[in-house]
């Protein structure tokens, strides 16, 4: 079972068992487990720790080879990757893989849900009843939740009204987020958490949608946490990725 703090973790948990060929004595089972989190993130030791009690509630039968962002491939890649059987098990955002999750994106609605909890709960509760099996047709579903509703954050723009939302630059998680900052007068990018410190560095972006754990786990640049680049939040629990 995933804790209620694995809410924050990551996005969707998507795999299937696939026998490796190992020698005697050795685990039956290899599971590479590929992943979106920062390495060294809350997120990462969240799901390494889930990858370890597979290991020792299968008495060792089963391996879980955890790696976070980039051990595998490009973020972008998780899902298919699993797809493909280049990985059995991945840790994504649904977001990264634009019109694969048509059913799904109705999570990603603006100002559907106060928490993650009460979002994960619907989310679970659309997958149970039927309403998601198209989009995970080709996996095995182990979990699917959202994240807390994000805030918008900006450098040093205050976003006092909607107004101020024209012509203002803003990285979103997904195109269905995005286009909800669009009909605000935004101009949504999609750009990957991994390479929002740059992006604000060299003033392609103005403003951010993302969680406070990414921007507190996220490197930006010299070293420093993303936070460091920000000057304004808006609490305005706009919307999350599922």
């Amino acid at each position: 079972m995933f804790s209620n703090r694995s809410l924050i973790a990551a996005v969707a948990l998507l795999g299937a068992l696939a026998q490796g060929t190992a020698p005697a004595g050795a685990a039956e089972f290899l599971l590479r487990l590929g992943s979106t989190n920062p390495p060294g993130s809350a997120a990462d030791a969240e799901f390494e720790a889930v990858a370890r009690a597979i290991e020792q509630e299968s008495g060792g039968r089963i391996e879980v080879a955890s790696k976070p962002a980039g051990g595998y491939g490009k973020v972008p890649d998780m899902f298919p990757m699993v797809e493909r059987g280049d990985i059995e098990m991945a840790v994504t955002v649904q977001g990264y893989t634009p019109g694969r999750f048509p059913q799904s994106s109705v999570m990603e609605l603006p100002l559907m849900f106060q928490n993650s909890v009460a979002g994960t709960k619907a989310m679970m509760a659309l997958y149970k009843e039927g309403l998601l099996d198209k989009d995970y047709a080709t996996v095995k579903v182990l979990g699917l939740y959202v994240l807390e509703p994000y805030p918008i954050f900006t450098t040093d723009k205050k976003i006092e009204t909607v107004r101020n939302f024209r012509g203002m630059r803003i990285r979103t998680p997904s195109i269905t987020v995005g286009l909800a900052l669009s009909k605000l007068g935004a101009i949504p990018l999609g750009i990957p958490s991994q390479i929002v410190g740059e992006t604000l560095a060299n003033n392609t972006l103005d403003a951010l949608s993302i969680g406070w754990t990414s921007l507190l786990n996220n490197m930006g640049i010299g070293g420093k946490p993303l936070f460091d680049q920000i000057s304004v939040v808006v609490d305005a629990k706009f919307a999350a990725p599922a």
